[in-house]
């Protein structure tokens, strides 16, 4: 099916995404929406990432995308940075649209290693303070990237069965606190995880069902603010181990 869009479709490029030091160009391709198989009549398009070279021309598929045309979820290539190195590309495949149904989710990032010529899935979520780390969830694991080199690790969470949820880095970047919920809607019991970088032990120190809580911000050294499942915000103090109604 691919091969048929290919032969029969003139892609036009969406974006071009050049390198820190120009040697390189990657490009976002598309083949627009095309019935490729008259039974079903089903239309489909095709997005390929692609690595140009700036000294020859040459041209190499770092990702490729099948996508049913009006079909539901999130979807389509696009660049989001190079490492200031330029050792590293950064993309989404979820350009547009959000998934079915409800729960967290965060836009999952990929990247491309030039230099060992490997695409690598980051997973979705937040960067660190100073924009150095990316802590994200690859299946029931919170794992730490070096946004410029390696993966630094990854951790199971201590709940079994529990959904992995938001996630927040603390201001110094030495610690990230995370939400597990029991289920997704409603939430259910919900779990507050601390895990400092330095030890990579997630402890769990406070654990709710009501209320549930769905969103987290890490806002002071010692200090975060989650909000339940009606937006009502709750300040939580690490410290004290004490939970109240948030003065925000």
């Amino acid at each position: 099916m691919a091969q048929a869009l290919v032969g029969t479709v003139q892609p036009t490029t969406y974006a071009s995404y050049p390198s820190p030091d120009g040697e390189w160009r990657v490009d976002v391709v598309i083949y627009a929406c095309t019935i490729v198989d008259p039974e079903t009549q089903q239309e489909n398009s095709l997005e390929q990432l692609i690595l140009v070279s700036a000294a020859d021309g040459s041209r190499s598929v770092l990702d490729t995308q099948m996508l049913n045309c009006g079909g539901l979820g999130a979807a389509g290539f696009e660049g989001l940075f190079w490492t200031p190195d330029g050792a590293h590309f950064y993309y989404t495949r979820a350009r547009d649209g959000v998934p079915d149904g409800c729960g967290y989710w965060e836009k999952p990032l990929g990247r491309f290693n030039i230099i060992e010529g490997q695409a690598e899935y980051v997973g979705g979520g937040p960067f660190s303070p100073d924009g150095s780390r990316i802590a994200t969830w690859i299946d029931h694991s919170l794992t730490l990237w070096d946004v410029s080199g390696d993966r630094i690790g990854s951790v199971p969470h201590p709940i079994e069965d529990a959904f992995p949820g938001p996630i927040a880095w603390s201001p110094n970047g030495l610690s990230v606190a995370y939400l597990l919920s029991e289920g997704y809607c409603p939430l259910g019991t919900t779990h507050l995880v601390r895990m400092d970088l330095g030890t990579l032990n997630p402890v769990v120190v406070l654990s709710s069902i009501a209320p549930s809580f769905a969103g987290i911000v890490w806002d002071g050294p010692n200090r975060v603010i989650v909000s339940d499942e009606q937006s009502t915000t709750w300040s939580y103090d690490f410290d004290s181990g004490k939970l109240g109604p948030s003065s925000e």
